[in-house]
């Protein structure tokens, strides 16, 4: 079942049973009409696994920018 977050737009997660992890947003929480999506990213499990294990990091450079 695919994980909803509830925001200005609709974002929904979830794994495409082929190593994949799939992330959309949507212009509504109505995830059924496709009319609504905006976009969709594909991320390989290996390289999704990568990102959530450096989440802090990113979060803190989503706050402050790059560290140079």
């Amino acid at each position: 079942m695919p994980i909803g977050f509830l925001t200005m737009t609709g974002i929904q997660a979830y794994g495409d049973g082929n190593g994949n992890v799939v992330i959309e947003e949507w212009r509504t929480d109505d995830f059924s009409d496709e009319s609504n999506l905006i976009g969709r990213v594909v991320i390989d499990r290996e390289r999704f696994e990568f990102i959530a294990h450096n989440a802090d990091d990113l979060v803190k450079e989503g706050l402050s920018g790059i560290a140079k």
